[in-house]
């Protein structure tokens, strides 16, 4: 009996990707670090990200940087991934009130936190990568009375 051998192939991979690109802010309104000085006021940040495959997380922070008592995070709003081969240009915008920040001051930081990872509740900016987000900060000046 004879045998016959066949030669084994070579095991094809796919080539490995490259690093994960950072978010990145296609546009912002107001500016980046102005002050709103207004009983209402709308912020409002575009994001993007160079890795198509990625979905965008926009999280909403009131009296940022911290000052414990007072910080509020809002539901993270997510965006995408792009499913048609172009980067994702959606608009998460803001409008906060008096029941969304602190009484203690008239001057309230905003923040929009932006990740192309999930955040994972174990802190008030951590996620499931490893770089950190895109942080955009701006202030608000609104007397909040403690009534409300």
């Amino acid at each position: 009996m004879s045998a016959c051998i066949i030669p084994a192939g070579p095991e094809f991979q796919d080539p490995p990707g490259g690093p994960n690109s950072p978010p990145y802010l296609w546009m912002v309104s107001p500016d980046e670090g102005t002050t709103v000085v207004s009983a209402t006021a709308t912020f409002s940040v575009t994001p993007g990200d160079n890795d198509l495959g990625d979905p965008l997380f926009v999280k909403w922070i009131t009296d940022f940087p911290p000052s414990i008592s007072t910080t509020v995070d809002l539901p993270v709003v997510m965006r995408g991934p792009s499913t048609n081969g172009n980067p994702i240009r959606e608009v998460a915008v803001f409008s906060p009130n008096c029941t969304q920040v602190g009484k203690v001051s008239s001057t309230h930081h905003i923040a929009a936190a932006i990740s192309d990872r999930p955040f994972d509740g174990q802190g008030l900016l951590t996620t499931t990568g490893t770089i950190p987000p895109r942080l955009v900060i701006w202030t608000w000046e609104r007397n909040c009375p403690a009534t409300q």
